[in-house]
């Protein structure tokens, strides 16, 4: 993404209970920038979301990190 789109940073949002996810994201690189509160009404009930960035050199040094 980073390359093809010309990408300087990427993020997401990630339900705050799904700790294998957020485990996955930290492991490739991104790096939690805020809680959300309520945002989003699923089945009956608001849920809490993270969101999460990383930037496109944290991106390459993450990378070289795990040759």
């Amino acid at each position: 993404s980073f390359s093809i789109l010309n990408l300087r940073k990427i993020y997401l949002l990630v339900a705050v209970e799904n700790e294998v996810a957020i485990h996955l994201y930290k492991k490739c690189g991104f790096i939690e920038e805020g809680h959300l509160i309520e945002e989003y009404f699923i089945n009956g009930s608001y849920r809490d979301v993270k969101r999460m960035y990383v930037l496109k050199h944290q991106y390459q040094k993450s990378i070289e990190e795990q040759a």
